[in-house]
Formats: C-alpha cells, sequence, structure tokens
C-alpha cells in the first residue's frame, strides 16, 4: 500500500474532494483548503452501497429470555474475543466493480445469498414462522432500541441476517438490495482485517513470552486488537463530542479507517452466531437464560453448545480462531467459546441484570450501587436483598462529576457531588412475557453474615417475539407506569393492559378489576349470579367480601349499580332510518313516573338523570370484555350463598 489515498479507494470506496480554499466559519481573514471523503465517484454503486449498509449497521443482541429464581445450575459463556474473531472473517469489498442487483419485489433464497460472508445488504419485508422463538432481524424504534419481531417491513438487512433468516423459515421480500464483487489478492479473497488483527494477536503472544516483566506492553497489543471495531465504526452513527476550542457541542468525525461495512458485518456475525445457538438450544429443550452482545447464560453443558454448528455461523467463528492464532492445533485459544461464571442459583430479572448466589457466579448490577465494595460478597447480597424485596424503583446514590464543558467554558469548578438516581428493576419488555408459562415461586434469602434476610415471591416465566413493533411499544408504554412487576399476578395486569383497549383505571390489583366489572355486569343484566338476587345491599357486599377475592365498600356496590341506568336510556331512545332518535311513547311514561316520584324536585331530577346517563356510559366503556372475566364469572355463578373462592 503506497499511501492512504490508496488505502481509503481500495479497501474503504472513499476518495477524497477537494473543494477548493474557504474562509473559516468565525474567521474571516483566515482561509482553509476544503476537503472531504465521498464514494469513489468512478463508480456510481459505492455510494448506494456505503449508504445500505450505514443503515443497516445495528449494535449487538442484548435480552433476558427467561426471568425469575433459577435453580438449575447455568453458566455464563462467552464468545472468545467475539469481535476480533467475526473480523477475521470478512472479505473485502471490490469498490471498483458495480454490485449485483437482486430483482425488485423477489423472495429471496439461499440460493440468492449463496454463503453469509458474501457482501449483500437489502431493505425489505420479513416474516418468521409463529414459532420462532428468537428472530434474528432487528428493527429500529423510537428511542434509539433495536426490536427483533416475528414481522417487520421496510428493514434494512445484511447478508449475514438475511442468510440466518432463511435458515430459521423466515421468508423475506426484497424491495431493494444488491450483493458485491468481492476483491482478489493472488486469486483468493482479500481480508485486510484479518491481516491486520492477525498481526496484532501474534505481537501479543511473542510479548507475553518475552516480554514477562513488562506487561504493559502485552496489554497495550490486546488494547489495540480489541479497539479495531470501535474505529471501523466510529460515527457510523452519528454522534456529536464536545470541542473545547470552539466551546460548543461539533458532530463527531469518522476515523482514519470507520467503514459502514466492516461495522456492520462485524456486529451482525456476532448476533447471528448467538442467536442461531439460542434458537437451536431452544429445540433441543435447552434454555438461554440472558445474552448480552458476546455471549449468553445457559443451562446446557458446555460440550453442548460447542457441538452446535449454528446453521454454519460456528464454522466461521471457529476459522477465525485459526486464522487469529495461526494454527488449527486442539487447545483453549482456539475454542471460539469459554465458560466465564457458573451459577448454582440466581436471579434474572432483566438485560443485564441478574445476580448468583455463589460467589464464582454472575453479577449484573443493571447500574445500581449497593454501596459496598464492587462484586464482592457483601455487594451481591445486598444487590440480592434490596431486589428481592423491592416495591418500586430502587434508590442509589453515584458520584457526580463536573462536565468537563463547565470547567473548560468557566461555569465551575470540578468537583464530585453525591446524587441519588431511582432505578426501575422490572423486566424491560424487549421480549414478550408468556403468561401461561408464569407460575410464582417463594424465595427465602439470608445474606452470608446471617444479620438480613429477605421473604419474597418471584414470578419465573419464558418469553416469545414480539409479533410486531406494534404490539412491542404497546407493551413497553404500558409498563412505563408499572413501579414493581414481580408476580405472576403483575404481569397478568401488563397483560390486560397491553391486549385490551379499555377507557379508564385499571390500576395494579386486576382481581378486583374483573370483579367490579363482573358485579357491573350482573347489574346491567348481562349475566346472572343466583346468589346475589334479592340481597340488600349491605348483606350482597357482605356476601362478596366473603368470597375472597377482593374487598368492596357500599359505595363500590352503589357505583356498580348506575350502569342499570341504561336501560332507562335504552327506553327513552329508539333507531329511525338507521339514525339514534327519542322514544317519545317510552319518553312521556318514563317521565310520568319520575314527575309523580319526585314532583317537589322534578328539574333537579332530570338534570341528574340526564348526568349520571352520560357517567353510566362511561363506566360502561370501563368494564374489562366478557373474555378477560369469564374464569372469574363462572366460579362466581357456580357458588352457593355465603362461600369463599380460593384466589
Amino acid at each position: 500500500m503506497k499511501n492512504k489515498a490508496e488505502y481509503d479507494r481500495l479497501y474503504r470506496g472513499l476518495e477524497l474532494l477537494d473543494e477548493g480554499i474557504v474562509a473559516e466559519e468565525n474567521e474571516s481573514l483566515k482561509f482553509l483548503k476544503a476537503t472531504r471523503y465521498v464514494s469513489i465517484r468512478d463508480n456510481p454503486d459505492a455510494k448506494w452501497i456505503s449508504e445500505f449498509f450505514e443503515e443497516a449497521y445495528t449494535g449487538g443482541f442484548n435480552a433476558a429470555l427467561f426471568l425469575g429464581w433459577i435453580t438449575d445450575p447455568t453458566t455464563d459463556l462467552d464468545l472468545q474475543n467475539a469481535y476480533p474473531t467475526a473480523m477475521a472473517n470478512i472479505v473485502d469489498i471490490d469498490w471498483s466493480k458495480h454490485a449485483k442487483d437482486f430483482p425488485p419485489d423477489c423472495e429471496l433464497t439461499l440460493q440468492d445469498l449463496g454463503d453469509p460472508l458474501v457482501p449483500a445488504v437489502a431493505v425489505g419485508d420479513f416474516d418468521f414462522p409463529d414459532d420462532c422463538y428468537c428472530p434474528n432481524i432487528p428493527v429500529p424504534v423510537p428511542g434509539g432500541i433495536k426490536a427483533y419481531p416475528l414481522h417487520g417491513r421496510n428493514v434494512y438487512m445484511t447478508g449475514p441476517d438475511m442468510y440466518l433468516a432463511l435458515k430459521l423459515g423466515a421468508k423475506i421480500k426484497i424491495s431493494r438490495g444488491f450483493s458485491c464483487e468481492i476483491l482478489l489478492k493472488d486469486g483468493k479473497p482479500s481480508q485486510c482485517l484479518a491481516y491486520a488483527l492477525t498481526n496484532l494477536v501474534q505481537d501479543r503472544m511473542c510479548a507475553k513470552k518475552f516480554y514477562k516483566d513488562t506487561p504493559i506492553i502485552e496489554q497495550s497489543l490486546k488494547v489495540m486488537a480489541a479497539s479495531c471495531y470501535g474505529k471501523t465504526s466510529q460515527n457510523v452513527c452519528p454522534k456529536t463530542r464536545y470541542s473545547a476550542k470552539s466551546m460548543i457541542h461539533e458532530n463527531s468525525e469518522p476515523s482514519s479507517v470507520t467503514s459502514s461495512y466492516y461495522a456492520a458485518y462485524t456486529t451482525a456475525l456476532v448476533r447471528c452466531m448467538l442467536i442461531a445457538c439460542i434458537n437451536q438450544l431452544h429445540n433441543l429443550g435447552y434454555s438461554a437464560y440472558s445474552v448480552t452482545t458476546d455471549g449468553f447464560i445457559t443451562n446446557a453443558p458446555t460440550e453442548v453448545v460447542r457441538s452446535l454448528d449454528a446453521y454454519g455461523f460456528a464454522k466461521i467463528f471457529q476459522n477465525g480462531r485459526y486464522i487469529l492464532n495461526q494454527t488449527t492445533e486442539v487447545c483453549k485459544a482456539n475454542h471460539v467459546w469459554e465458560a466465564k461464571h457458573y451459577n448454582t442459583t440466581f436471579l434474572n430479572i432483566t438485560t443485564r441484570g441478574n445476580v448468583a448466589v455463589n460467589d464464582e457466579g454472575v453479577l449484573a448490577h443493571n447500574s445500581y450501587t449497593t454501596g459496598k465494595e464492587k462484586d464482592s460478597r457483601a455487594d451481591r447480597d445486598a444487590f440480592l436483598l434490596a431486589v428481592l424485596s423491592r416495591t418500586g424503583p430502587l434508590a442509589c446514590t453515584s458520584e457526580d462529576r463536573t462536565r468537563f464543558s463547565a470547567i473548560a467554558e468557566h461555569k465551575q469548578d470540578f468537583h464530585v457531588t453525591e446524587k441519588t438516581r431511582h432505578i426501575s428493576m422490572n423486566f424491560d419488555f424487549k421480549r414478550c412475557p408468556l403468561i401461561e408459562t408464569a407460575y410464582d415461586v417463594p424465595v427465602h434469602y439470608s445474606s452470608r453474615d446471617g444479620k438480613s434476610h429477605v421473604d419474597a415471591i418471584i414470578a419465573n416465566y419464558d418469553t416469545r417475539p414480539y409479533n410486531n413493533i406494534e404490539e412491542f411499544l404497546n407493551y413497553r408504554n404500558t409498563v412505563k407506569s408499572n413501579k414493581c412487576i414481580k408476580t405472576k399476578k403483575d404481569l397478568e395486569c401488563v397483560y390486560i393492559k397491553s391486549t385490551n383497549k379499555i377507557n379508564g383505571y385499571i390500576g395494579n390489583d386486576l382481581e378486583r378489576k374483573q370483579l367490579l366489572s363482573i358485579l357491573m355486569g350482573y347489574r346491567s343484566g348481562l349475566y346472572k349470579i343466583s346468589s346475589l338476587d334479592g340481597l340488600k345491599q349491605s348483606d350482597a357486599v357482605a356476601l362478596i367480601n366473603s368470597w375472597d377475592i377482593a374487598q368492596i365498600t357500599i359505595n363500590d356496590w352503589k357505583n356498580c349499580s348506575r350502569a342499570c341506568l341504561k336501560k332507562a336510556f335504552c327506553k327513552m331512545c329508539v333507531t329511525v332510518c338507521g339514525r339514534f332518535c327519542l322514544n317519545e311513547g317510552g319518553v312521556a311514561g318514563y317521565v310520568n313516573r319520575m314527575k309523580v316520584k319526585y314532583a317537589a324536585k322534578w328539574g333537579v331530577q332530570i338534570a341528574g338523570m340526564i348526568f349520571q346517563t352520560r357517567s353510566r356510559s362511561k363506566r360502561q366503556s370501563n368494564m374489562l370484555s366478557l373474555d378477560l372475566v369469564k374464569d372469574m364469572l363462572e366460579k362466581i355463578q357456580s357458588l352457593p350463598e355465603n362461600t369463599s373462592i380460593t384466589k
């Protein structure tokens, strides 16, 4: 390689555009030579390729898959040097050649892709089978996060994403997409990333051998190898940084090796490897409980995980280990998977929020600080006790340091203060809870020193992918108002709120809401409850409370009765030619009876009736639908008088 310009053109598809001499902003007497990088202009496809890969680029896969108090022995497995291993497999694009377009509006096949390492990118629609446990195509949603639903529309996808999706049974319809020609060097696919990373890894091994007394050399090379992905992805997603010179936030600049293609393929390969293994483990009857960027926690033996073919991605990662280590020998360095933690029992509450009971287990705080020495036994105990006993967000203190911008602008001197944060330990609902799998587990936990203990109820449950982005957003918006989601009852309440259009407040006591809805329906004449017929208000309330479902008051009973005014309203109205009009005969009879009964306060009474009619309509719309109260209603209808019902 003769110079940087040749590297940019050959491996990044970029060239430097000279825009002449321009005046520097805010400096009227200062001039600069204006240059900027653009896609090479002798191949119009280069611009499209770069822009498509930029749209398709996304970060790692992070999610909680199975939640609760897990008593099975589990292992936290990581892909060894995940990103460098993936990068060692990436082939270079021949930016001088035109891309090969996929037929528009076609249904993609594996033959169209050929291989997951072929540089390819597309935008289109996808539909996974309903029984797919973990779809692999990320879809951007408001808020900067990514969802992994069963169905997506107008989504950008890389070659590895599409390849694995097809292997999982998805149907992909391409709106526009293309595969790129591979750059050849000495008749073989060129791999500039593999060349650079192999040299760094080999230099590190030499430093570790010959400079044992100077570990900083070996550690520096380790950091350099690990930072390669960060430099290739720098500013692929535009960000800002603070400039001490101009004292404003400016757009960050890409690095000298930034490439949307390299960045997109690096993360896609790691995501696909993890998701492929998660699906295969699920098919074998094993569980993956939590996944974070480069590994997951599973109850599958390590050898079972290592034996998976991951739909072809295991071979790719094994080859990456061989390339970096320059040997195909069976050795620890060539293992694709390495065990990081072993858990006897652990609590899994949300993404990046899990803690094992044993000292060698996982301890991911979900950004919570206990005030104890980090990762110590006391820290582990304090975190477990706090999460198990919580009734809402957990409060913790952290150090808040003066921002550099405030120091540079002479607004503040540097100082450190403590600030209180309130952190939700609820499941983040990146996936949808399977209510039918949920069951409550009683948990008793005592700290190692025996000074503290807690008794709690924690729901264990599996999850499923959302059907689409609308369902994802519906659940996520619903749980924003929930302070604490711990038990099966809490999950059922979220399910009701998220899957039913209800005008009105449900609250966190779902059983009370169901009971009041049943009483409204009974008093509206929608269905019968024989044990309540003919009872006085106080007797009815006493009987209802004896059912041991939820406690109500006489006022609750009266409020439910307002639904009965629907009958009066129906008598006042009939349908004429499709329009809702007054029934004059019904009105006359009703008005005459009201006048006789309330002669002294007729004007006030009719006004109150109109007001209550409107209130009644609102209350009727606030009733839960019959399918949501059916089970409870059937139990109530089967009860004799003065009998309690078990929850």
